[in-house]
């Protein structure tokens, strides 16, 4: 599992994004990443690298 920041925006909402991005990310469901609240409602955000589809599998390493 890849290691984040967390952090709180103006209206509470809790926002989990990369570490070490190419991009810096806002802490707003506006971001670039196009972030996505889960069941707990913790907005998770995406990185530019795609490292996410490895860890649940969608992508492959060579």
């Amino acid at each position: 599992m890849s290691v984040g920041t967390v952090s709180e925006d103006e209206d509470g909402a809790v926002h989990v994004m990369p570490l070490g991005d190419m991009h810096e990310h806002e802490t707003s469901c506006d971001c670039w990443c196009g972030p996505q609240e889960d069941e707990y409602g913790v907005v998770v955000h995406n990185s530019f690298d795609g490292r996410e589809d490895y860890e649940v599998g969608s992508r492959k390493v060579h």
